[in-house]
């Protein structure tokens, strides 16, 4: 199930980089691409939320490479600098406008630093899709001309909300929803 939401999950959004994105989007209307485009991201996500555990159990004695301890709290920084980039994904900030992307930075952070912190085959083939996927994505704006807001922006009150915002979800998540989703620590 995992490995079927995996590539679902990232079928879908490598599809929307390719040339014929916008023949699909014409052709179905901006709309139903959009709900269409949602629901299997949705249903990818799903499916991998769902076949996680047996995923990881099945190969989490597969050891690629032993990270040294202090990449965790390497890790832990990165995550935090992902939590703020996927807060400031529809901010009119100067956050948003010195990165462009910033939800798709913010995957990209999450997803190194995972890969700093995990050796084993699962979380390479996991994280290391995400981190592909980011890539090729931003690696696709830039070939289609899609530019973030403009980057003459003063820092303000909306950045800090997003740096607050950010914050606030990384602790929820860090410390609450990691150990209770994953079932994995991320303090201890």
């Amino acid at each position: 199930m995992f490995f079927l939401g995996l590539a679902l999950f990232i079928g879908v959004h490598v599809l929307t980089a390719l040339p014929i994105r916008a023949t699909v989007r014409e052709a179905m209307g901006e709309k139903p691409y959009r709900a269409i485009y949602s629901l299997l991201s949705l249903l990818g996500f799903g499916l991998m939320i769902y076949g996680y555990t047996d995923a990881h159990n099945a190969y989490r004695g597969t050891l690629l490479y032993q990270p040294p301890p202090f990449l965790k709290h390497i890790a832990m920084l990165l995550v935090l600098f992902a939590f703020w980039g996927l807060a400031a994904t529809n901010s009119k900030g100067k956050i948003h406008a010195l990165v462009q992307h910033p939800q798709i930075l913010g995957v990209k952070l999450w997803a190194f630093a995972h890969l700093l912190a995990n050796g084993d085959l699962f979380s390479v083939i996991f994280f290391g899709s995400f981190l592909a996927w980011a890539v090729i994505a931003r690696v696709s704006y830039k070939r289609r001309g899609v530019k973030g807001p403009d980057r003459n922006v003063s820092f303000g009150l909306r950045d800090v909300v997003v740096m607050v915002i950010g914050t606030v979800l990384y602790g929820a998540f860090a410390f609450w929803a990691h150990p209770a989703w994953i079932g994995v620590s991320v303090a201890g």
